[in-house]
Formats: structure tokens, sequence, C-alpha cells
């Protein structure tokens, strides 16, 4: 008695071939689970760095129907390393003025660009370094914890007060 026949084998490498073009069109579109490393958004996301990772539910298509707002936490590539993902928070939108927080200087946000920041300002490599970013960078955003279970939740979507002090919205916004 056979237990796996050539028909049988033959069936399954070609629904395992059909699957993964469904995944692949689900990761892009719908969203991701992300491992998420460095301290750069503690305590939000992955509080205890180095000792141990979270990992996260990355949303692709709220960012289609209700594109990008300040408050959001967003996975996006990384402006000088295009093979890095970066998790930060959009504390500024196009046409808003923001005080930088390392060279203490009012930058205007333009067209098509935003400014994102760590929640851990000291060790996050974010805008105050790089300057806005393109939102063509950005891939979706953060909306779940799923791992460790004992932190399963929706990651908070809004400004901390640091950055609300430091943000000059525009009018049109």
């Amino acid at each position: 008695m056979k237990w796996l026949s050539w028909r049988t084998l033959d069936e399954l490498i070609k629904g395992f071939l059909w699957s993964i073009p469904i995944t692949i069109t689900f990761c892009d579109l719908v969203g991701c689970v992300a491992k998420v490393e460095g301290h750069s958004m503690s305590p939000v996301v992955n509080p205890k760095a180095g000792t141990s990772v979270d990992f996260v539910w990355v949303d692709r298509l709220s960012l289609l129907f209700k594109g990008i707002q300040r408050g959001q936490v967003v996975v996006l590539v990384c402006p000088y390393n295009k093979n890095k993902k970066l998790i930060k928070r959009v504390v500024a939108l196009e046409g808003d003025h923001i005080w930088s927080r390392a060279e203490h200087r009012l930058t205007y946000i333009p067209l098509g660009h935003c400014w994102v920041e760590g929640d851990e300002g000291d060790k996050s490599t974010d805008s105050n370094q790089l300057g806005p970013i393109p939102q063509a960078l950005i891939e979706g955003r953060v909306g779940f914890i799923i791992w460790p279970w004992k932190r399963w939740g929706r990651v908070p979507q809004e400004l901390q007060s640091s950055s609300k002090d430091r943000l000059i919205p525009s009018k049109v916004v």
C-alpha cells in the first residue's frame, strides 16, 4: 500500500505552486507579519530591545483607503539602504512645519513628504537626521502587536506630547 502516489504528489505540488502568487498578492495588498528589532519605538513596540523581539501586523490596505495620518506607526523603506525597513511614527505631513529635535530649526514638509520619528528619540535614526521622508517609501501601518502574547493588542496611533509641542500643522491639512 502506497501512502503517496504520483497523482497525489502532483496535486500537492500544483496546490503549493498556486498558493505562492496568492500569498504574495495578499502580503502586497492586504498586510503581513513583521519582526521588530531595535529600540527606536520603545516602549510602544519592542520595549526590551536586545532581550526580546516583537512581531507586528503591518496593514497595507488602510493606507490605500485612509492615507497617511499624523500619529500613525508605519513601516517604511530606509532612505539610505533600500534593503532595510524602519518602523517610525508619522509626526508631520506635507505643508506642516516642525521644529527638529537635533538642530532646533524650523523645517517645512514639502509636497509628497512626511516627518517620521522614533518614540525613543535619542536612540532613533529618523527625520531629525534624514529630513522629510518621501511618502512613497511608506509600505504600511503597524496595527497590532501579535507576539509576545502578553503584549498582544492595538498599537497606539497618536502623537506624543513632545512631538505635538514642536509641530505647526498646516491650515490646509
